[in-house]
């Protein structure tokens, strides 16, 4: 539940959640698959599956492939994901420059950079690419573009959901051998030219390499089967047995008419390969001497074949190793498991690249439905919600009761506490009780305010010193007194005989030590304020 939801599958390179990818390559006569482990840092090739796909049985090719996809996951054993590949034979590659470094940005203008280039309309098609070169120093990439129209999408969805599963990733064949290619130290250090070639019964895949940088993508329409239906003809076989002879002995034939067949029905295979390596030359300096080719595919193990093509084409030529992928020391192979070499190409694909990791051609209207990460989604977002909504009334609950007791316990206090200072108050609701009190305490301030002298000058001092005055002598005449004790301050509304005699009372006034502040008056008739003085200390 918390994978790809809380946290992200992987950081970097490293998984946090181990999981198992079958790889597959499809081709017309055998499924080829590779299962790899993916934990943490570790890569571990697992299980390496070759399964033939019944021929002329009477069924479709879609059901005959399905069969045997079937029968290759059953073999497979407990698998988290499955990645496959669309052959080059369907792909346009192009070559360009782009002015980014970064994936992201080659992604938002890929295509249209490549539209005026495709034989197809791009609303047709799919595209992606893999960095080949960065140059940093011109803030660019060089970059080979593979553009793939729909149906061919479609039909290997369709493929796998007659087998009853969804491939996750669908990536280009060659894209990921040039990954695989680049993991393995031993190549990546090559300076030479170098020429990948995988044969297979119907097709010949050939990528070019110039200094460590996949610079062209070709396939021939040919492969081990065109060989062995020229050596049926020459040699007057049916098909299935000239095929079983070249199977068997290749090019290590002692029968001399066998032999000879075989180079003529060879030679077209051979010049094919050889002109396209001239195409390349045009456009990449190559020297024979320079470049070295190394075979791969469930036809590369022809016996004798490599010799041949080093004699034909005059260039070193070697079978590819892919059980040097455990030079780099993040990949492993499990015991008792060897990689064939049928099965390089599935091995790249189920093994993640860096330079190709971020390419799947699941886009658009293929891209992998989220119907069911939505619902884990919505699902785990209803436990936390619910959770957390268990968990805050709980908690309410729990305060509530703890205040509860808690004012209940302070309530029987302060009851027992106003009982002990107000006898006079009958017990009952704490309100009730505090109000009494409060009444009771007012009366008291009250009535101690007109007495005390220790805390406010008392009302006695303030009215005596009002009767200390020359009335006669002002013509004072007191209409009324307030007395505000919360404000302290007195309101006096009276009167004297002239402006001369104002003067005179409010002098005697701001003489006093009672008041602090005399109001100023203009009108013999006045209603004047007077403040308190501060208390006066040693008043007894």
């Amino acid at each position: 539940m918390i994978k790809n939801i809380l946290l992200p599958e992987r950081i970097g390179n490293y998984y946090l959640f181990a999981k198992r990818i079958v790889g597959f390559e499809i081709t017309k006569q055998h499924v080829f698959a590779t299962v790899v482990y993916l934990n943490g840092n570790k890569r571990t090739i697992e299980k390496c599956i070759s399964m033939p796909i019944e021929q002329d049985n009477g069924e479709d090719t879609t059901v005959r492939t399905a069969q045997a996809i079937k029968k290759v996951l059953g073999m497979a054993g407990k698998y988290n994901e499955i990645y496959t590949s669309i052959s080059s034979a369907h792909i346009i590659y192009k070559s360009m420059r782009l002015p980014f470094e970064e994936v992201d940005k080659i992604k938002k203008v890929i295509n249209f950079e490549v539209e005026p280039l495709l034989p197809f309309s791009i609303a047709d098609a799919v595209v992606d690419f893999i960095i080949t070169k960065k140059l940093p120093e011109q803030n660019s990439s060089e970059v080979i573009v593979a553009a793939v129209q729909k149906q061919y999408i479609s039909g290997q969805i369709e493929l796998f959901s007659q087998a009853g599963v969804h491939p996750e990733v669908i990536t280009v064949d060659l894209f990921e051998l040039y990954g695989l290619y680049n993991m393995i130290p031993a190549y990546k250090d090559i300076k030479n030219n170098v020429v990948l070639t995988e044969i297979n019964d119907e097709l010949t895949k050939i990528a070019f390499i110039n200094e460590g940088q996949l610079r062209f993508i070709r396939t021939l329409p040919m492969g081990i089967n065109s060989i062995a239906q020229k050596l049926a003809s020459e040699l007057s076989l049916s098909p299935r047995d000239a095929s079983e002879q070249f199977t068997r002995f290749g090019f290590n034939n002692h029968d001399e008419a066998y032999m000879q067949a075989l180079r003529k029905g060879s030679e077209a295979f051979a010049k094919r390969i050889q002109f396209t390596l001239q195409s390349f030359a045009t456009q990449v300096p190559m020297a024979t001497e320079n470049t070295q080719m190394f075979l791969l595919g469930n036809g590369a193990t022809i016996e004798g074949l490599s010799t041949w093509l080093h004699t034909t084409l005059n260039m070193p030529c070697s079978l590819f190793k892919p059980t040097d992928i455990t030079q780099n020391d993040t990949v492993y192979i499990k015991n008792m498991v060897t990689i064939p070499l049928a099965n390089t190409v599935s091995t790249s694909i189920a093994l993640p690249s860096p330079t190709s990791g971020h390419l799947n051609l699941r886009q658009k209207e293929f891209a992998p439905s989220g119907e069911k990460l939505l619902l884990k989604q919505l699902i785990l977002a209803s436990l936390l919600s619910l959770g957390l909504f268990i968990g805050l009334f709980a908690y309410s609950f729990f305060q509530v009761r703890k205040l509860s007791n808690e004012l209940e316990a302070s309530k029987i206090e302060a009851s027992q506490e106003l009982t002990k200072w107000f006898p006079q108050i009958d017990p009952g609701s704490i309100g009730d009780m505090l109000e009494t009190a409060q009444e009771e305490t007012t009366k008291e301030e009250r009535l101690w305010f007109s007495f005390a002298r220790s805390a406010h000058n008392s009302f006695l001092s303030l009215l005596l010193e009002l009767t200390g005055l020359d009335r006669e002598g002002l013509g004072l005449i007191i209409e009324k007194i307030t007395i505000d004790q919360d404000r302290g301050t007195m309101n006096l509304k009276a009167q004297v005989k002239d402006h001369e005699a104002l003067v005179h009372l409010e002098n005697e006034l701001n003489r006093s030590d009672l008041f602090d502040y005399v109001q100023p008056q203009d009108n013999p008739n006045f209603n004047m304020e007077l403040r308190f003085a501060a208390e006066r200390q040693g008043d007894s």
